[in-house]
């Protein structure tokens, strides 16, 4: 399963202040939006302004893509990109996703994302299972 979700590294530059990170987003566009709402939770900002201070590039990978705490709490390594089911998540098992880069350095969840959906779901580790390629749903 591809749904196209890419790697952006998101730049913002407000006043004497720098921060990037990285977002996985289905375009550019959402991207930018997801960063946005997170730069207006503290700061009081148009989109508009926002527009104005921010950089928005493509990458290919990450060298942390996010996921160090899963594998040391539960022993579940996710790869970015990866197929996988989810189980024991009521109206979601059964459910076919990818997983993506979870946008924070750090994370205790596995981010997935869901054709139809316009951003990725926080599942427990113990609730995502691996899905072999050319496996039937």
């Amino acid at each position: 399963m591809l749904l196209g979700w890419k790697l952006y590294e998101v730049t913002i530059s407000w006043g004497p202040h720098t921060a990037t990170e990285v977002r996985s987003a289905p375009t550019r566009g959402k991207a930018i939006y997801q960063a946005y709402l997170s730069f207006s939770d503290a700061w009081d900002c148009t989109f508009r302004q926002f527009l104005k201070l921010v950089r928005v590039r493509r990458v290919p990978s990450v060298a942390d893509d996010g996921y160090g705490y899963v594998r040391r709490a539960y022993g579940f390594d996710p790869k970015i990109g990866a197929t996988v089911e989810l189980i024991n998540e009521g109206d979601w098992t059964g459910k076919r996703g990818e997983i993506v880069h979870p946008g924070k350095s750090t994370t205790a969840h596995v981010h997935v994302a869901f054709p139809g959906i316009g951003h990725a779901l926080i599942c427990h580790p113990h609730n995502v299972r691996f899905v072999q390629e050319g496996q039937a749903a």
